[in-house]
């Protein structure tokens, strides 16, 4: 047996252990709070949660009144309640893509989207002829098999 330290009284056998006095604690001693990674993911759903979504008339009325350079970037963010680096982000995206404003394949792309929205209208009117020749036909009594 070692000898006693001196200034800690030694403790006897029977008696419980004290806080900070070492060893393991009851129960194996095992921490079962939360984890590093328990907690971060909870941040990030939180984060995701939490995101705002801002509709793009006002980014791009955002970005021209940055580009204007009447206020600064942090008296804007401010105003519209909006970080100062997402402002950044936003107008730099909006400076790269400012060239596809002017090419042919703005063109072509607005000639593609027409196209589609006259063949969605097309084959709705197509869809609700057929709609009412199925109930016309269901009213005079003939069954059409729809499989």
């Amino acid at each position: 047996m070692a000898p006693p330290v001196a200034g800690k009284a030694r403790r006897k056998p029977d008696q419980p252990k004290r806080r900070g006095e070492g060893g393991r604690q009851e129960g194996g001693g095992h921490y079962n709070g939360p984890r590093k990674s328990d907690t971060e993911e909870a941040q990030v759903k939180q984060r995701m949660i939490m995101r705002k979504k801002y509709p793009a008339p006002l980014k791009a009325k955002i970005v021209l009144e940055i580009l204007k350079e009447d206020k600064s970037i942090s008296q804007l963010a401010s105003e519209y309640s909006v970080h100062p680096a997402q402002l950044i982000r936003w107008r730099n995206t909006a400076v790269e893509n400012l060239q596809l404003v002017f090419s042919d394949d703005s063109r072509n792309i607005r000639a593609m989207k027409s196209n589609y929205e006259k063949k969605i209208e097309s084959l709705y009117a197509e869809v609700g002829q057929l709609t009412t020749q199925l109930s016309w036909l269901e009213k005079k009594g003939i069954h059409v098999d729809q499989g």
